[in-house]
């Protein structure tokens, strides 16, 4: 009996050092970093889902462009509310269509940042990188979190209700935006730990951040 379950064992890990070997002979996809084709466009940038050989780290980095865009979409939604706030003759919008686009700037550079870093992270396998976008994403996720809750300024979120209560269609647009704003800040959430449970690498969080 005994020999038996040595042969067992010695069966297993023969199986297993050749699946090892094999993965490890298996060539790693070449990236061309300098073939920029995101977004369309600007084509500031690479990026190719099929890079990604893992399925768990191709559904993050979807997940991740997805959110970005979302948030992106949301943002100009933001400013085209406040211009028609403005139009409208709100007090101050003027000067509030001029934090929205401010907000529009700012938000996609660093979403961008977020998702690009995140991507190239899991495709060259450096934890280093992934955590770059993961601390991007956490500044992001906060801005989203202050979009959804907000009431004040451009911000038109749960908060306005109070601000908008003279208006019927403001404080429709006012909940629209607010739900909109909290699944995106579900999507994030989401994209965060995708991210991070998919890399190959254990990122650490402490004592650096960066």
């Amino acid at each position: 009996m005994t020999l038996i379950e040595m042969a067992l064992k010695q069966t297993v890990s023969n199986t297993a050092r050749s699946v090892t070997e094999r993965v490890s002979r298996t060539p790693q996809p070449k990236v061309d970093w300098e073939d920029f084709n995101y977004p369309p466009y600007f084509r500031l940038i690479h990026y190719d889902e099929e890079d990604l050989q893992v399925p768990d780290q191709r559904f993050a980095v979807c997940w991740a462009h997805r959110s970005y865009i979302l948030t992106v979409f949301l943002l100009v939604l933001n400013f085209l509310a406040n211009v028609v706030l403005a139009a409208a003759g709100v007090p101050n919008s003027s000067v509030h269509i001029l934090y929205s686009l401010f907000n529009f700037i700012i938000v996609s550079i660093v979403g961008g940042y977020s998702f690009f870093q995140a991507y190239k992270g899991l495709v060259k396998g450096s934890s280093k990188t992934t955590k770059k976008g993961l601390v991007a994403q956490s500044a992001v996720m906060l801005f989203i979190f202050l979009s959804c809750l907000l009431g004040s300024s451009n911000f038109n979120g749960w908060l306005n209700l109070r601000r908008s209560r003279h208006s019927t269609a403001w404080m429709v647009w006012t909940m629209i935006e607010s739900s909109s704003w909290m699944a995106n800040l579900v999507s994030a959430g989401v994209v965060f730990y995708l991210v991070n449970s998919s890399s190959t690498q254990s990122i650490t969080w402490a004592p650096d951040l960066i």
